[in-house]
C-alpha cells in the first residue's frame, strides 16, 4: 500500500426515480459538506451509465477508523439531519467499502501523508471513471498485487487518466456492513466516450482471467461524475 494516499471508500445504492433530484440536493448542500467536516478529503456522486446500482459516491478517506469517531456518526443523527430518514427510505442495493490503494499508474505520487496540512497530490479527478471489482481465489494478495505492478502501466490505454489497483482494508461500516469483491480496479477518463470506447467489460475480465487464472464476483461499472466537493 502507498501509505500517501488516501483509503478510497465507495457508497453505492439505487435511488427511487421520485426521490432523485431531492437526494441529489441532500447530498450537495447537507450530507456531502458534513462528511468534509467530518474528516473527510473528498465526497463525489457518480451515476453509473454502465451497470449498477445507479449511485457510485466516491470518496477518499484517512482510514476506515473514520467510521468509528464522533465526528463521523454525529452527523448522521435525526437531529443533525433531519432529513436523513426521508432519504434512506428512498434507496435500497446499499454497499459500503473502503480499499487501500495498493499500486497505481498515471498517479502523481503524494511525497508525504495526506493531512490538513498537505496539499492532495494523486487525488482521484476523473470525471468519469470506470471500475472492476473482482476477488481472486487462486492468487495470495502479494501475487495480486505482483500482478498489478507489472501490468497496470499497460492497463493505462486509450486515454484514461490514470488506474490504481485497491485491496478492501479496515473495519467494516458500522452500521452497513459489505460483502463486496477484496480487488477494485479504478480507471479515470476525461469523457464517457473515452472509458466506452476503451473498454468493455468483458475485455477487462479475460485480461485478468489470462493474468491469474480465476476470478470470482466480476462486478463492472462505468460512470459519470454529478458532485464534487474537497477538503480547503
Amino acid at each position: 500500500m502507498d501509505s500517501r494516499l488516501p483509503v478510497v471508500y465507495f457508497a453505492r445504492m439505487d435511488v427511487e426515480a421520485s426521490a432523485l433530484r431531492r437526494f441529489e440536493e441532500w447530498y450537495a448542500t447537507k450530507h456531502g459538506p458534513d462528511l468534509i467536516e467530518a474528516g473527510f478529503f473528498s465526497a463525489q456522486a457518480y451515476h453509473c451509465r454502465i451497470g449498477g446500482p445507479l449511485v457510485c459516491n466516491v470518496y477518499e478517506i484517512p482510514s476506515s477508523e473514520i467510521f468509528y469517531t464522533d465526528e463521523y456518526n454525529s452527523k448522521r443523527t435525526a437531529e443533525h439531519d433531519p432529513e436523513r430518514a426521508w432519504i434512506l427510505d428512498h434507496v435500497s442495493n446499499r454497499s459500503n467499502t473502503a480499499y487501500e490503494q495498493v499500486v497505481t499508474d498515471g498517479v502523481v505520487p503524494a511525497e508525504s501523508p495526506w493531512d490538513d496540512g498537505v496539499e492532495h497530490v494523486g487525488a482521484i479527478t476523473g470525471p468519469v471513471i470506470s471500475i472492476l471489482r473482482f476477488d481472486a481465489p487462486d492468487r495470495s494478495d502479494d501475487q495480486t498485487v505482483g500482478w498489478g505492478s507489472e501490468a497496470l502501466s499497460t492497463m493505462r490505454r486509450n486515454g484514461a487518466k490514470a488506474v490504481r489497483l485497491c485491496r478492501r482494508a479496515g473495519r467494516l461500516h458500522p452500521s452497513n456492513p459489505s460483502s463486496e469483491p477484496s480487488w477494485v480496479l479504478l480507471f479515470e477518463w476525461d469523457t464517457m466516450d473515452q472509458a466506452v470506447e476503451a473498454q468493455t467489460e468483458l475485455e477487462l475480465i479475460g485480461e485478468l482471467l489470462r493474468a491469474l487464472g480465476s476470478i470470482d464476483r466480476p462486478s463492472y461499472d462505468v460512470a459519470e461524475r454529478r458532485i464534487a466537493l474537497r477538503r480547503a
